[in-house]
């Protein structure tokens, strides 16, 4: 991200056959961040970077012009086909889209898989929050299919707990100028409040509250400290 100020990385997956390896963060210490301004060192580390790829792959879009359109033929024609409202297409197509790509979309349910069974060996009970921006609440209200709806369907089929906030807003159909007051860049304050609230109400619906407290009221701490 050349336009970050202060560029860090990442550990990822990526898919190997059936499984997914875990690769650890390439910087480890706060001395290597001047590795950073080794262009070797970047063109390494984005041999496994998918932006990176995938900006080194694109058709450059240069002189002349019509030559670059038939190089990005697929993506244009995908686009406009659906927003013109052309026949064809009965979903929005969505640029860039992850969740309909089949590696990065299968390594985010692997990560969800991941989390659920942590939580799970922790006692705990685990939810998955779908935390919305206001393009993806957008899209949702005027297509009504979000962006996510991939990683929607395969939480449905898992039966794992999650609260979908991308179309909870987008069913609250908000006006522009509530957008406007809900996000910036992020989520305002009143954007929050917002957020808060929604997944206050899927917890009392489905009596989370109720069993944090109860877990909570009979912790060893709190046993000791009535005796």
């Amino acid at each position: 991200a050349p336009e970050d100020i202060l560029a860090l990385t990442k550990p990822l997956y990526r898919k190997k056959g059936d499984r997914f390896e875990l690769v650890a963060n390439p910087l480890s210490r706060a001395d290597d961040v001047v590795k950073l301004e080794d262009r070797k060192f970047l063109r390494k580390l984005g041999e496994m970077d998918y932006w990176y790829q995938k900006d080194m792959n694109r058709p450059p879009l240069q002189f002349p012009y019509i030559l670059s359109l038939i190089r990005w033929r697929e993506t244009v024609l995908q686009f406009l086909t659906f927003n013109l409202g052309l026949e064809g297409r009965t979903r929005p197509f969505y640029p860039n889209n992850l969740f309909e790509e089949a590696e990065p979309l299968s390594i985010m349910c692997h990560i969800v898989d991941l989390f659920v069974q942590t939580a799970e060996t922790r006692d705990s009970v685990p939810v998955i929050v779908l935390m919305p921006h206001r393009e993806l609440v957008v899209e949702t209200m005027r297509h009504q299919v979000s962006r996510v709806e991939n990683l929607v369907t395969y939480l449905k089929t898992k039966q794992y707990r999650f609260i979908d906030l991308i179309r909870a807003m987008a069913e609250m159909h908000p006006t522009q100028e509530q957008l406007d007051t809900w996000y910036r860049e992020h989520a305002t304050p009143q954007g929050n409040q917002i957020t808060a609230r929604i997944i206050t109400e899927y917890l009392e619906q489905n009596d989370l509250l109720r069993l944090d407290a109860r877990r909570a009221d009979s912790s060893p701490r709190n046993t000791r400290s009535r005796q």
